[in-house]
């Protein structure tokens, strides 16, 4: 659990000061969080801006926070009861909020293939965010317009928040310069 006292390890800088750089096809954003709060608060941040139909395709090493960037978005979309644990054992969660959130964990399978027979491919409309977590794992079922978030650790409870965003959700971005 996060430590309430430490307020600065919560704090995340507003979108539009993050150094976010123009690349073929959209923005690459980097982002380090200092906690597990930063990591959530910078996926509330997302939440709030998100419109419908986004994919995120969320990879890093166990225990990176990929669930903790997803609780975030949850947040963000008003999913009643933030704190989702990691779907391992079901495969596909789905949450009520703003918009339906389906919470997606591929670790468990075995072949790309067996995505499919999941009912990943149901997730995918225009109403609906759906963040999977070890997308690697089944990229070939993943529409092509999607988000991707690789987390690195930094040592201690520091990551490295790697995000390419398409052109195409530019509203996410938010630049006001």
């Amino acid at each position: 659990m996060d430590n309430p006292k430490n307020a600065l390890s919560s704090r995340v800088p507003r979108l539009s000061r993050l150094p976010i750089r123009a690349e073929a096809g959209g923005w690459r954003i980097r982002f380090v969080s200092h906690s597990p709060a930063q990591t959530r608060r910078f996926g509330e941040q997302l939440g709030r801006l998100l419109q419908g139909g986004e994919v995120f395709a969320v990879s890093g090493d166990l225990g990176a926070g990929k669930t903790c960037f997803i609780q975030g978005l949850a947040r963000g979309l008003g999913v009643r009861d933030s704190y989702l644990p990691s779907p391992t054992f079901i495969f596909i969660q789905k949450y009520a909020g703003r918009l339906t959130l389906y919470h997606v964990d591929l670790y468990r399978i075995e072949r790309a293939s067996d995505a499919e027979g999941l009912g990943l491919l149901d997730c995918f409309d225009q109403k609906s965010i759906v963040a999977v977590e070890w997308a690697e794992r089944a990229e070939a079922f993943l529409p092509p317009l999607r988000i991707t978030l690789e987390i690195k650790n930094g040592g201690g409870s520091k990551r490295r928040l790697h995000f390419h965003v398409p052109a195409e959700f530019e509203y996410l971005i938010k630049i006001k310069r």
